[in-house]
């Protein structure tokens, strides 16, 4: 249960980002599209960006299993602090954004 949350964190940091920075708001989806894979996003840098959410999680999870080196730095100098969810959020949004811009000139789409 514990990895859910930093999934959730990967998961708004690369949803977020699409919805803000790309779509710019509702009004950027265009319904007739997503029948056609063709047009749609390949999803490359979604799961590059995936993998950096998880490795950012990594680096700060402080759990009972594991604690990662950022983590350890972080709170009780024996147990560590848990800054895996916003790290796992900031390493996703910041990795999608820029191989978001990448994949848009790649693909057009």
């Amino acid at each position: 249960m514990l990895l859910i949350g930093y999934w959730l964190a990967i998961y708004e940091g690369v949803s977020l980002t699409e919805h803000f920075l790309f779509k710019r708001g509702f009004r950027g989806y265009d319904l007739a599209i997503y029948a056609t894979p063709s047009l749609l996003p390949p999803g490359i840098a979604a799961i590059l960006a995936f993998c950096f959410g998880v490795f950012g999680a990594v680096m700060g999870m402080a759990q009972v299993w594991f604690v990662g080196p950022i983590g350890k730095k972080i709170g009780n100098p024996l147990f560590g602090g848990d800054v895996g969810f916003p790290l796992a959020f900031g390493f996703s949004a910041c990795s999608y954004t820029l191989l978001r811009f990448v994949e848009r000139r790649r693909f057009g789409r």
